[in-house]
């Protein structure tokens, strides 16, 4: 009995948090369900009771859940504590992690760079859509750009554990055979510099964190002119979320 209570009481938070309406979820249901990952040391309920939140048959709930994940994923329990979900590890632990050859380096960068190319290719679409629909209401516009606020996140710790990757591989890998990793990086050092100028121009976002200032600086450029300048340079100050931040968000149209 005692667990059948606690399960649909989690479950509650589920529905309330995770559902078709088009209105961001209340942070103390998302914030219930994190806790439970920890008291049941694992998500697994989370993913469990997809078919009964309609998650694959109605897509403003999978899109509610997407973000819930994200949400779990960054601060819920922690199988591997080694990598952290909110991406915060200094840069010896991750290179103690995944190795300190050169191949290994190589394609750790890689990968980080991978990923934070994802998620701006996300942010795009996810503007993209809040512009192409100017009827949207406040909540749905909401709904919407709230998806970005963990997405904010991700990209300034992806870019600041990339930029410390690449400078650590100057010291082992030659100048030419870096030549495309500088390139990606340059690029999508000017996507994110986009990115968190349209973010921080908006209210709503600057009400919710402090959004990093990418500055005004080559990284091709400045990176063989100094590598511990390029590094006091360019590192993002830390995020601060406000402790009111209300909801997760809705699917793009």
């Amino acid at each position: 009995l005692q667990h059948y209570v606690q399960v649909r009481k989690y479950f509650s938070h589920l529905q309330k948090a995770i559902n078709s309406q088009e209105t961001p979820p209340k942070s103390k249901h998302v914030r219930a369900i994190i806790l439970e990952t920890f008291t049941q040391k694992s998500s697994f309920f989370l993913y469990s009771v997809i078919p009964e939140l309609q998650v694959p048959v109605n897509e403003v709930a999978c899109w509610k859940f997407l973000i819930v994940l994200h949400k779990v994923l960054r601060n819920g329990y922690e199988e591997f504590p080694i990598i952290p979900g909110d991406l915060q590890i200094n840069t010896k632990s991750l290179l103690d992690f995944v190795g300190r050859t050169p191949d290994n380096q190589f394609t750790l960068c890689i990968c980080l760079m991978d990923y934070l190319e994802i998620l701006l290719r996300f942010q795009e679409t996810v503007f993209a859509n809040v512009s192409k629909y100017h009827t949207l209401s406040s909540d749905a516009r909401q709904c919407q750009l709230v998806s970005l606020v963990q997405c904010i996140q991700d990209c300034a710790a992806l870019y600041d554990l990339t930029l410390k990757t690449l400078i650590q591989l100057h010291n082992v890998v030659s100048v030419e055979a870096l030549a495309g990793h500088r390139q990606r990086f340059n690029a999508e050092y000017y996507q994110l510099r986009d990115f968190f100028q349209t973010a921080n121009r908006s209210q709503y976002f600057r009400d919710l964190l402090k959004i990093p200032v990418l500055p005004e600086v080559s990284h091709t450029m400045k990176l063989f002119e100094g590598l511990a300048y390029l590094l006091k340079v360019v590192r993002l100050s830390s995020l601060v979320l406000v402790d009111n931040i209300v909801g997760f968000g809705c699917m793009p149209s």
